[in-house]
Protein backbone atom coordinates (compact mmCIF):
# COMPACT_ATOMS: atom_id res chain seq x y z
CA UNK A 1 0.00 0.00 0.00
CA UNK A 2 2.72 2.25 0.83
CA UNK A 3 4.16 1.30 -2.81
CA UNK A 4 1.36 2.19 -4.35
CA UNK A 5 0.89 6.06 -2.23
CA UNK A 6 4.60 7.06 -3.03
CA UNK A 7 4.00 6.06 -6.73
CA UNK A 8 0.55 8.15 -6.47
CA UNK A 9 2.28 10.35 -4.96
CA UNK A 10 4.99 11.27 -7.02
CA UNK A 11 2.78 10.98 -10.12
CA UNK A 12 0.33 13.97 -8.94
CA UNK A 13 3.70 16.04 -7.88
CA UNK A 14 4.91 15.80 -11.36
CA UNK A 15 1.89 16.95 -13.31
CA UNK A 16 2.66 20.85 -12.84
CA UNK A 17 6.38 19.78 -14.07
CA UNK A 18 5.15 17.60 -16.90
CA UNK A 19 2.58 20.46 -18.02
CA UNK A 20 5.94 22.75 -18.45
CA UNK A 21 4.36 25.29 -15.43
CA UNK A 22 7.47 24.71 -13.48
CA UNK A 23 11.01 23.31 -13.36
CA UNK A 24 11.08 20.93 -10.35
CA UNK A 25 7.62 19.72 -8.04
CA UNK A 26 8.57 21.58 -5.45
CA UNK A 27 8.74 25.08 -7.11
CA UNK A 28 5.06 24.17 -7.66
CA UNK A 29 2.78 26.97 -4.62
CA UNK A 30 0.23 24.52 -3.98
CA UNK A 31 2.21 20.90 -3.67
CA UNK A 32 2.92 19.01 -1.00
CA UNK A 33 6.10 18.00 -2.64
CA UNK A 34 7.88 20.92 -0.26
CA UNK A 35 6.91 19.69 2.85
CA UNK A 36 7.83 16.14 1.76
CA UNK A 37 11.60 17.27 0.77
CA UNK A 38 11.23 19.33 4.29
CA UNK A 39 11.02 22.64 3.29
CA UNK A 40 7.66 24.97 4.74
CA UNK A 41 4.86 24.62 2.39
CA UNK A 42 1.21 26.28 2.61
CA UNK A 43 -0.06 23.77 5.23
CA UNK A 44 1.25 21.23 7.60
CA UNK A 45 1.15 17.79 6.00
CA UNK A 46 0.12 14.66 8.35
CA UNK A 47 3.22 12.02 7.58
CA UNK A 48 2.06 9.98 10.37
CA UNK A 49 -0.70 8.81 8.00
CA UNK A 50 -0.14 4.61 7.08
CA UNK A 51 -2.69 3.88 4.44
CA UNK A 52 -3.65 0.69 6.66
Amino acid sequence: MKLRFMNGGNYIHYNPVKRGDVDVPEHWRYSSARDYLGQPGLIEIDKGWSGS
